[in-house]
């Protein structure tokens, strides 16, 4: 992007005030509802990734998450839907891990695993949000948890076609595994040999990848 951060800001607060007109006249509407979520979503990003207000932050990322509770409320989802809620419910769960509030996060994480669809798309989406649920969980102490969740990020990857965008979930995953199972330097299962198989798996897979570059 441009890193034009405040114009992108102007541009989304824009959006949001036609899509509040068109939610105030169909409070139901299932699209105007996932479009307030994306762009409470991305307002979310801009807030956080700069760090400049994280108040800001944790409030578009409630609004997001409170547009997609509504949403859920409508019937039936199309899976396009679906994937699209539950992205945005782990990027909320990432924005409250970011901010050290654990049990938030993890509480988001859950709330999208258990939208997202079995689909290629949906299972990429689901590994990628667990692996965030796993990291809360780990941090705030609840490490078997913590290690059910990265075992179920595992599982769904495993259903995915390898490509291009796999490798990097592939890496988070081994990588939260090993700080779960046996990472030096926080609380971890002490289970020492099984984090070293993983975190080798994590550096072969950065060494193919930076060998291809």
């Amino acid at each position: 992007n441009l890193g034009k951060t405040q114009d992108a800001e102007e541009s989304l607060r824009k959006a949001q005030a036609i899509i509040d007109r068109m939610l105030s006249a169909s409070p139901r509407n299932s699209n105007a509802l996932l479009a307030s979520a994306t762009i409470a979503e991305g307002l979310m990003i801009l807030a956080d990734s700069s760090r400049r207000d994280s108040q800001a932050a944790l409030a578009h990322g409630r609004k997001g998450a409170g547009s997609i509770d509504a949403l859920l409320t409508t019937g039936k989802l199309s899976d396009s839907q679906r994937e699209t809620a539950a992205r945005i419910l782990f990027n909320v769960a990432l924005m409250h891990k970011n901010q050290d509030l654990f049990a938030e996060s993890a509480r988001y994480s859950r709330k999208a695993s258990e939208i997202i669809t079995d689909t290629p798309n949906g299972n990429l989406t689901a590994a990628d949000g667990l692996s965030v649920m796993a990291d809360s969980l780990r941090l705030s102490g609840d490490l078997e948890a913590a290690y059910d969740a990265i075992r179920q990020a595992r599982a769904r990857l495993d259903r995915v076609t390898e490509g291009s965008s796999v490798w990097a979930t592939r890496f988070n995953i081994l990588w939260r595994e090993g700080l779960i199972l046996g990472g030096q330097g926080g609380l971890n299962l002490n289970r020492t040999a099984d984090a070293l198989a993983s975190f080798e798996k994590a550096w072969h897979l950065v060494e193919q990848a930076a060998q291809q570059d």
